[in-house]
């Protein structure tokens, strides 16, 4: 099939920060459909309903395995080869991928049949029989939506590796809003999770379909033909994804295998109270994830071209900016994180203490997500999920035992995540990119986390101040603390943190810029020690 005819235009580049910023722009949606949802089901349908909707979720998760990290292969093969302006590569790229992609949608339908028929083995004995039978459809269809989006999802990654952030996220926003405006109209109406299920279902396709137009608007050369098809490409195609997809099974199976455990212990309502712990972090995860995936283009077309000084910038960067963006969360979560829940969902879902165990076993995953970016634009990535398997399948044994047989709870499902995920997504990832770049290990942890510890130090003590003066749990001192707390962290970030470009850039969208003042480049590589 060929996309259309005519010459290829270069794609429009974006600066990180342009890019960063679409990114969180597109997110936002996700995060307001995130908070809001489940509040509607929970108060309109009830907190055992909600379980089964977390639970629909984290079942048809693992169809999103079949996809043996294609989506990543595509985005760094458009970008490498778009350096050289080689799009007879990235057709061949883009064709291979796909092939294995529809092999991947007729396994995902298959899989969707036994896990519909298995759903009431899934839950515990005293279900009732019209709550399974709701369960089997939302299964159903969620997983149906889950197995469409493996071939059509192909088109997402072509617009990443062109760095078209924009219109990524806006072909994925926007179907989001109107699928949460529909939600909200059907949870009014009456309507149950069947309903939910469906809409859900539409948007999927609508975005899919709207990210392959704009991939022919951009690219109308590119072709998708079955004698673009080898053996060469298909070997490079799971070469790379097979090592993406590993990571993908870690994190995916931590999660969810972690609250199948809690659901068949302690019931879908504890699965409830466990999901909107972790929904809350793995929202901000997400929020980073943002910040953090804009590195793996730019990564590859640096290695591309044989700039090691860039890539080392380029992690350095990568790795304080992390940390800046995601201590200020993890304390307020850490800290704060009982009143937070409080506000969005209601006193029934609160737990402090899970929340504050989670948050602080994501820290590390939150600052150096940039950093598995860049590994995975070097193609250096393998050794991180590696490692995630192991962790998650000793997580998921440490579950079970601290959930089934020590009976822990919630605080054991908890505990498991948080080390699991330090140690692979956190440890492992600096010490290769650091060994893989040949930068001095110490000199980057001292760079890259010195700034953002004592800059998060004024935040963490309103915080403490506030739960001394007003009650511990309290929202009075939830609103003092963050007010105080946030207004330090903005002026110091301002003041130290903020690049002199991007702060030049906001005054002048304000009006309030002065002329710009000459600047000597420096690399900020500089005083790292690496070896060159």
């Amino acid at each position: 099939m060929v996309m259309s005819n005519g010459s290829v235009h270069p794609p429009r580049r974006s600066s990180l920060s342009g890019a960063v910023g679409a990114n969180w722009l597109g997110y936002l949606v996700f995060l307001v459909s995130g908070f809001v949802l489940p509040r509607l089901i929970g108060d309109l349908a009830g907190q055992e309903l909600l379980g089964i909707w977390d639970f629909a979720w984290s079942t048809i998760n693992f169809t999103n395995w079949l996809q043996f990290g294609i989506f990543s292969a595509v985005g760094r093969d458009v970008a490498r080869f778009r350096v050289a302006e080689d799009w007879t590569s990235v057709s061949r790229s883009l064709s291979a991928s796909l092939v294995m992609l529809l092999l991947a949608f007729g396994g995902g339908l298959i899989l969707i049949s036994a896990l519909v028929y298995a759903t009431p083995l899934l839950l515990p004995a005293a279900t009732d029989p019209q709550v399974v039978r709701e369960t089997r459809w939302v299964v159903g269809i969620l997983g149906v939506n889950a197995a469409v989006g493996l071939p059509l999802g192909v088109f997402t990654g072509v617009l990443v590796g062109l760095e078209r952030w924009d219109l990524k996220n806006l072909t994925r926003s926007v179907p989001e809003l109107a699928c949460l405006a529909a939600m909200a109209m059907l949870l009014l109406g009456g309507h149950g999770l069947v309903a939910l299920a469906w809409a859900t279902l539409a948007a999927e396709i609508t975005a899919d379909l709207w990210a392959f137009w704009c991939v022919r608007r951009l690219c109308p050369e590119l072709r998708i033909a079955r004698r673009l098809v080898t053996w060469e490409a298909l070997s490079d195609v799971l070469s790379f994804g097979g090592r993406s997809y590993l990571h993908g099974i870690a994190r995916g199976g931590l999660y969810h295998v972690n609250s199948l455990i809690v659901t068949a212990c302690m019931g879908p309502a504890a699965v409830a109270v466990f999901g909107r712990q972790r929904s809350l972090v793995v929202s901000f995860q997400k929020l980073i994830r943002q910040y953090g995936n804009v590195f793996t283009p730019p990564s590859a077309a640096l290695l591309a071209s044989g700039d090691r000084d860039g890539l080392r910038e380029l992690a350095l960067r990568s790795g304080l900016y992390g940390m800046y963006l995601a201590l200020p969360i993890v304390v307020v979560l850490t800290l704060a994180g009982g009143p937070l829940v409080r506000l969005w969902m209601g006193s029934a879902y609160e737990a402090p203490m899970v929340l504050a165990v989670l948050a602080l076993g994501h820290a590390c995953s939150f600052a150096h997500h940039g950093t598995y970016s860049i590994l995975v634009g070097m193609n250096r990535h393998g050794w991180v999920a590696v490692a995630e398997i192991c962790c998650a399948v000793l997580a998921t044994v440490a579950a079970y035992v601290l959930v089934g047989h020590l009976h822990w709870g919630l605080l054991g499902a908890a505990v498991a995540i948080a080390v699991a995920l330090t140690l692979g997504a956190g440890v492992v990832p600096i010490v290769l990119l650091c060994r893989a770049l040949r930068i001095p290990l110490a000199g980057f942890l001292w760079k890259t986390t010195r700034g953002p510890l004592l800059s998060v130090l004024p935040l963490a003590a309103s915080l403490l101040a506030a739960q001394a003066a007003l009650g511990r749990g309290t929202t009075a001192s939830l609103a003092a603390g963050l007010g105080a707390g946030g207004t330090l962290l903005a002026a110091i970030y301002w003041r130290w943190v903020l690049p002199a470009p991007l702060k030049r850039r906001l005054l002048k969208k304000l009006g309030l810029a002065g002329p710009a003042k000459p600047q000597t480049s420096v690399r900020t590589v500089e005083g790292l020690g690496v070896h060159t």
